[in-house]
């Protein structure tokens, strides 16, 4: 169900920003950037490993959620 990774940036002020992240179209891409709904923290980067873990988890919530995809569609004209 796709590879997924949490990337740590260290600052010199000795803070860290975590980011969840997955392998789509051959390049990671970041899930944790508040635009895309799965982060709740109201920031574009996780603040610890749990909740980047947590992000990860509600994307792959959505995935499953959103499996049955159209098949065929048919338009049907009435009177």
């Amino acid at each position: 169900m796709g590879t997924y990774r949490i990337k740590e940036e260290k600052y010199v002020s000795g803070k860290s920003k975590f980011f969840a992240q997955g392998y789509f179209e051959e390049q990671w891409r970041n899930l944790s950037g508040r635009g895309y709904g799965f982060n709740t923290n109201g920031l574009d980067w996780c603040i610890n490993l749990k909740e980047a873990q947590l992000v990860i988890d509600r994307f792959r919530v959505a995935l499953t959620d959103n499996l049955d995809k159209v098949v065929e569609e048919k338009i049907y004209e009435v009177s």
